[in-house]
């Protein structure tokens, strides 16, 4: 095949899709040299399900309004719009296979923890165990507010995604896609690579007050507990590696409301006692939490870039997307795709 052939093939790509296939190759070959069974149970698929319902209703509020416009209503094609948008955000849905199917396979690839690694490591910065040195300041309304916005995970991204996508910022939102998918699938690897159960099991005899809240805590202590396919999901932090990445371009994106300084007020506060949550919650030592947030950063500054460096050199910017600071990539004669 001929580089403008291979050019034309991966240009019918977008960059999150070939991370997808990559990791999924990967995720492929690992299940088979240690002869593991893909994970396609009734609740892994009923999992997959939710979330293509609800993130297919989360982009869907531009269509909606399109429809109640008569000025653009009659130009709308609503089968062709609904697979735009399922095209989209299917990036976020299909992570929902991949993270089912690293359950087992993190087990097998490294049975010991390094939970105790990580406790020392906590210890030699802080010269304390921080899970145990927040006791002090514990009580039951507290532990309900870290509850609330440790539970925000999910709402954190589909709610900044849903924002630029309303405002038709879709290239701006297809950098911040790029940088929560690779963001995941590099945290999938954490996982595999430095599995670990967190504080709450290893310190578990060493807490002298058990956290309770006044409502809360308990049910949301129970859901987490049922959602979670892979206990061995603390290093690194992605609950602070995606917060983080929502903050970061919440700023960045701050002009997509009016003022520009609601988006840094409805994310900051919410995102910083997230990060304070994983490990007030005792489900993270502070290292994940630190090595979730460098991960962040790193994935903040290159996502742009990859999808401004796809644009030069595969395929053509669309039209009607943007890339906010990647002025200079010229826009294709094609619409969305």
């Amino acid at each position: 095949m001929s580089l403008s052939g291979l050019k034309d093939v991966f240009g019918k790509f977008r960059p999150e899709d070939l991370m997808l296939i990559a990791f999924s190759l990967l995720l492929a070959v690992l299940l088979l040299i240690y002869g593991l069974n893909p994970n396609f149970t009734a609740d892994a698929l009923r999992r997959f399900l939710v979330g293509l319902v609800l993130l297919t209703l989360v982009g869907s509020p531009r269509l909606i309004m399109d429809l109640l416009d008569p000025k653009v209503r009659q130009n709308v094609k609503v089968p062709q719009e609904v697979l735009r948008i399922l095209r989209d955000w299917s990036p976020f849905i299909l992570m929902v296979l991949v993270y089912e199917n690293l359950h087992d396979l993190v087990k097998v690839i490294r049975p010991e923890v390094a939970d105790y690694d990580l406790m020392r490591i906590d210890e030699w910065l802080f010269g304390i165990q921080p899970t145990i040195w927040m006791e002090r300041i514990s009580n039951p309304v507290l532990t309900d507010y870290m509850s609330f916005v440790y539970g925000l995970y999910f709402l954190l991204p589909t709610s900044l995604g849903g924002i630029l996508y309303f405002k038709r910022r879709y290239g701006d939102y297809r950098n911040f896609m790029m940088a929560m998918v690779l963001t995941y699938y590099l945290g999938f690897i954490g996982y595999m690579t430095i599995p670990a159960i967190g504080p709450r099991y290893i310190l578990e005899n060493e807490y002298s007050v058990k956290l309770s809240g006044i409502f809360l805590y308990d049910i949301a202590k129970d859901s987490w507990n049922s959602l979670e396919s892979i206990n061995r999901d603390c290093f690194p932090s992605l609950h602070t590696a995606q917060s983080a990445v929502c903050l970061f371009f919440a700023i960045k994106y701050r002009d997509v409301l009016r003022p520009k300084w609601l988006m840094v007020v409805l994310y900051g506060p919410v995102v910083v006692s997230l990060w304070i949550s994983t490990v007030y919650l005792r489900y993270h030592w502070v290292i994940d939490v630190i090595a979730g947030m460098l991960l962040a950063i790193l994935m903040f500054q290159i996502s742009p870039r990859i999808n401004t460096w796809w644009h030069r050199r595969v395929r053509a910017l669309p039209r009607n997307e943007h890339l906010k600071g990647a002025n200079d990539v010229k826009a294709g004669p094609v619409g969305r795709s």
